[in-house]
């Protein structure tokens, strides 16, 4: 009915304009953004699509981003304002499509856009620089097409290429409702249309061989980084339990709208809404796997939005929409960090577990609005642009990158934008947090890095960067490449590096045969390599934490020495590591045991 429609037009312009006013509101371009606007500013002057001239690095995880952001920059030359437009821009536009396209009826694209108003995560991130609104715009596309009723989805598998070309993480989110359809098909005799399908994954494959050539990696620099890492709640077991509690007292609408989403799925009784549940589910256990991320809510806006489009997707009645929008903005606004709630001079939250609150980031630069009003364009962040090629470590090396310009050579010691680092262990004595987490530069590494050549004291590392450099540096079909991409990207090249080195650099050093006595903690701890049936240690008087590994086997325990010896059965270990609670004043002896 006419009248009807009209009401409901109404009630989403009302919804997209609050949405706009809070994006208008929380407008922020984080560090991370400007590392590929720093790329596309070299791509645009002639230096190519890299984060440093002179190696071709790939710094980013978004390559449809980068293209997506590259004519409005390239129009521009303006980072600041351009991004946070864009950005804006596209999350209204993935939100007009969500309301008026993804959702099976009126008053369930009601209930969408009032869950995503709840959120603080995905508000904090619509604007930040980040791929998230084209991700949000792809993956309502996807959920569209899949619960389309009638006619051929065969531009399916093309908008899940090209949602892994958005984040190869994503795909997690969407193969298994891939999977399904194309089962589905098959059980049909839809055969030929499955096959012509799978061509959508062109534009997926193309950027990885691409990738390959260019920059001599199938995966980003960042992926590296974090696979290097040792990432995983085995690792770090507390990291993804704070990572949701920090997320639940912060942004208590979230999770439950995530847990929402997965039970629309679930109840729907239908194949489409169980893969998509299935998702969910891998993409949650994929955040468990990384033990959440530094910047809070940074890997849960993506999930959320999926869980809002497959809520959007399902039958709901009219007094339940109501009834449950009405529950999720009462849930938001109990904490004064609520979209709703929270405002330019709303304090941030403090930072805990190493978690941060994206606007105690935003406040010191990069946010539209200041606590006293409009901010201005954010002032040059300290890079000075130079002549001469120089070599700078930078802990945040976006904007430093952005504002140094092509003559600085940026090296982020956690190794997202640098080819060796990322293939090292950060160092595991002291680590806390969830990241980035810095390696330790090996000795001669920046004058190599400046001379371009060889100077690395280690032989393993010397051999590990000559192939780094064939791969980065050397012309695209330099004899001996593609040797090197070979050994790069199956692990050989990297197998060659003693990871222990690195993620223990400061322990003092014995072998079992040996038996040294009296072994002094040089530094953070003792590594004792070697094979022994028992071992038996006189340890100074404060708690001590044992790791002993046997192949891929380890164990890890506390001891609490009283006085005198502790004997400690090491049966066929390869190595063993002490870490005292107290740094610097303990002392150990090594004594054969019996």
């Amino acid at each position: 009915m006419p009248g009807e429609r009209a009401s409901v037009d109404l009630s989403f312009l009302i919804l997209l304009t609050v949405l706009g006013v809070l994006l208008f509101r929380s407008a922020w371009v984080c560090d991370e953004a400007y590392v590929t606007l720093r790329t596309l500013e070299h791509a645009l002057s002639g230096h190519g699509l890299r984060f440093n001239p002179d190696e071709r690095v790939q710094g980013f995880i978004h390559p449809l981003w980068v293209a997506w952001l590259a004519l409005p920059y390239a129009l521009t030359r303006e980072p600041w304002l351009t991004t946070m437009v864009v950005s804006g821009l596209t999350t209204l536009f993935a939100c007009n499509v969500l309301a008026y396209s993804t959702a099976r009826e009126p008053w369930s694209g009601g209930l969408a856009l009032v869950g995503l108003i709840s959120s603080k995560a995905w508000v904090d991130h619509a604007t930040a620089g980040l791929e998230e609104p084209l991700m949000w715009l792809g993956l309502a596309l996807l959920v569209r097409e899949l619960y389309r009723e009638e006619g051929p989805r065969e531009v399916l598998i093309l908008e899940a290429a090209l949602v892994g070309l958005i984040r190869l993480d994503a795909l997690l989110l969407v193969v298994p409702a891939v999977l399904s359809h194309g089962l589905v098909q098959w059980r049909m005799g839809e055969r030929s249309s499955l096959l012509r399908s799978q061509l959508g994954w062109l534009p997926l494959l193309a950027w990885h061989g691409f990738a390959l050539l260019y920059y001599g990696s199938l995966l980003p620099s960042p992926a590296l980084a974090a696979l290097s890492a040792g990432i995983g709640p085995w690792a770090h077991p507390g990291n993804a339990l704070a990572y949701f509690e920090w997320t639940l007292q912060l942004d208590p609408a979230t999770l439950p709208l995530i847990g929402l989403g997965l039970v629309s799925g679930l109840v729907q009784r239908d194949i489409r809404g169980l893969s998509c549940a299935l998702g969910l589910v891998l993409y949650l256990l994929f955040v468990i796997w990384l033990g959440g991320a530094p910047l809070g809510g940074r890997w849960l806006a993506t999930p959320l939005w999926f869980a809002i489009a497959l809520i959007s997707a399902s039958p709901w009645r009219p007094i339940w929409a109501v009834v449950v929008s009405t529950i999720a903005l009462s849930v938001s606004l109990m904490s004064p960090h609520a979209p709703l709630r929270a405002g330019p001079a709303t304090e941030p939250a403090p930072a805990a577990h190493g978690i941060v609150d994206p606007r105690a980031v935003a406040r010191r630069a990069t946010s539209l609005f200041t606590a006293s009003g409009l901010r201005g364009a954010p002032a040059p962040s300290g890079g000075a642009r130079v002549s001469d090629p120089v070599v700078v470590i930078a802990r945040d090396p976006g904007r430093f990158g952005y504002d140094s310009g092509p003559g600085v050579h940026v090296v982020d010691p956690s190794g997202r934008t640098d080819p060796l680092l990322a293939r090292l262990s950060p160092e595991q004595v002291g680590r806390t947090g969830m990241g980035p987490f810095p390696r330790r530069l090996p000795e001669g590494y920046e004058l190599a890095l400046a001379s371009g050549g060889a100077g690395l004291e280690r032989p393993d590392l010397e051999s590990l960067y000559a192939q780094i450099q064939l791969a980065t540096r050397a012309p695209l079909w330099a004899p001996g490449r593609w040797r090197a991409l070979l050994a790069l990207n199956s692990g050989a090249a990297s197998g060659q590096v003693d990871p222990s080195a690195w993620r223990y650099p400061e322990v003092t050093w014995a072998h079992l045969g040996e038996a040294p006595y009296a072994v002094p903690i040089g530094g953070l701890g003792l590594w004792i390599e070697g094979r022994s049936g028992r071992l038996a240690l006189e340890l100074s008087e404060t708690r001590w934490t044992v790791i002993a590994e046997r192949g891929r086997r380890r164990q890890v325990f506390r001891i609490v020495p009283s006085g005198g010896s502790v004997t400690i059965p090491l049966s066929h270990t390869d190595w063993v590591l002490l870490l005292p609670d107290a740094p610097g004043t303990a002392r150990a002896a090594l004594v054969p045991g019996p």
